[in-house]
């Protein structure tokens, strides 16, 4: 029973935080961040920072809602720890349900970038692409996924080292 209240703490102690809405590839962050700076140089046209930030909108709207119900089913499964008897099953069932939400927001992101992408002209894309490319070299690097560069927030993002 320690032994499992301990699992238990050390697996909701681990800070589970997704990717925040601006904080994912290819985002506009804050002002003159990295990823503004970048977009600018896209040159695009008003059309494309009406549709842009549209997608942008969206993209949050479902982060938000997936967070929520990522932050609902680590209250379950808090509850199902701190119960008297242990469930297996269940617990497993709630963090494969912890699992599935978190890859449901990496999908969105995945999806959203598309979107962008198709509302680019091909001289732009080719700039996304590379911009992309470069930005997937930061975050996971050339040594086993995790290079000098990598900023380490897949592990934010629940995923763990891989």
């Amino acid at each position: 029973t320690t032994l499992c209240s301990l699992l238990a703490l050390m697996l909701l102690a681990v800070p589970v935080t997704l990717a925040q809405p601006g904080d994912g590839p290819g985002m506009m962050k804050g002002p003159g961040g990295p990823d503004r700076a970048f977009m600018e140089r896209l040159n695009l046209t008003d059309q494309q920072k009406t549709d842009l930030h549209a997608l942008r909108s969206d993209l949050e709207r479902t982060m938000v809602k997936i967070q929520a119900d990522i932050r609902l089913a680590r209250i379950d499964l808090k509850q199902l720890f701190a119960g008297d008897k242990l469930d297996r099953t269940a617990i497993e069932k709630k963090l494969k349900e912890v699992s599935n939400l978190q890859h449901e927001t990496k999908l969105a992101v995945v999806g959203h970038l598309f979107s962008v992408n198709a509302k680019l002209t091909p001289e732009q894309q080719k700039m996304f692409k590379h911009h992309m490319a470069q930005r997937v070299m930061e975050e996971r690097g050339p040594m086993n996924g995790r290079g000098p560069g990598a900023r380490g927030r897949m592990m934010h993002e629940g995923s763990g080292p891989r």
